[in-house]
């Protein structure tokens, strides 16, 4: 009887963590509208991990795998591999001729 709690609790926080990285996966079909003065409004449940209320800026930002994948874009080719230059289009080299702004 202990091992099936404990797998359900190992299923529970890999679910947390899948949401918690990946951004949590709303479920419209069954919002529900809260007349509490202290919580009022809509209320929207994830799907996958139960979440009750998902706040609007946790559907609208970016993920932290987003954020991370943009992170080691950068560091890998724009550190290495600067941008093309807007006049010439060149990489490297002299930009004496280019303007500054």
């Amino acid at each position: 009887m202990e091992r099936s709690g404990m797998i359900v609790k190992i299923k529970r926080l890999v679910i947390f963590l899948h949401c918690w990285w990946f951004g949590h996966e709303p479920d419209y079909s069954s919002q529900v509208f809260d007349d509490d003065p202290d919580d009022y409004g809509w209320h929207t449940p994830c799907k996958r991990c139960g979440l009750l209320d998902i706040e609007y800026h946790e559907l609208v930002k970016d993920s932290k795998s987003y954020k991370v994948n943009q992170f080691f874009k950068y560091c890998l080719f724009r550190r290495w591999w600067p941008e093309r230059c807007k006049d010439c289009g060149s990489r490297f080299g002299k930009h004496d001729n280019c303007l500054p702004f």
